[in-house]
């Protein structure tokens, strides 16, 4: 590693891609069911509201965005407030989930972006309220999005996580995900 260290650079993400082949029969391993009066439904092409943002910054709290101390926590809270934004107005998204909390429809519980590259559907952001991790909504937005794909016809999922979020590849795996690949990536910085 004498490299990274005469050139400041630093390992900050061990890319995991996952991969699932899709069926109408899509089995989701142990994972909790949820309250069975929610439901994943469509966002809008509208720009995110504050709620999308939030859960978007909570899926990249493992990111080499956030993880690398070099990178100010304003630039990664921006990177991914346009991630979703351009996600919601499908730009770089084709679809986005929300689940909203039966008690106040305007209070958002998770969501999840996908869309549908060359064959192959994608997840690019997915985020559950912290407060209610463990209570199937990952689960739910997961099999909506798998759906979702079905329907347009694509027969195969891909998601990339960071292989230090433990929480995320325990979930992906218990949702019939299959490592893929894996890729580590490092950040140079010019010391001055």
């Amino acid at each position: 590693m004498p490299l990274l260290r005469t050139y400041s650079g630093s390992l900050v993400d061990r890319k995991l891609t996952y991969q699932r082949k899709l069926s109408s029969e899509c089995t989701f391993g142990d994972i909790k069911k949820p309250n069975n009066s929610l439901n994943a439904i469509e966002y809008p092409p509208f720009p995110a509201n504050q709620q999308l943002v939030d859960l978007a910054l909570i899926g990249g709290g493992h990111s080499r965005f956030y993880v690398d101390p070099c990178i100010p926590k304003e630039k990664f809270t921006s990177l991914y407030h346009i991630w979703i934004n351009r996600s919601t107005l499908h730009e770089i998204a084709d679809v986005v989930f929300i689940v909203p909390a039966t008690s106040n429809r305007e209070e958002y519980l998770g969501m999840i972006t996908g869309s549908a590259q060359n064959g192959m559907g994608k997840i690019g952001l997915m985020g559950v309220q912290k407060n209610v991790h463990g209570q199937g909504i990952g689960s739910l937005l997961i099999k909506r999005l798998h759906e979702w794909l079905l329907s347009n016809g694509i027969n195969i999922s891909e998601v990339i996580t960071q292989k230090d979020n433990v929480q995320a590849c325990k979930f992906y795996e218990s949702s019939g995900y299959l490592p893929a690949s894996l890729q580590h990536y490092y950040h140079f910085w010019v010391q001055q």
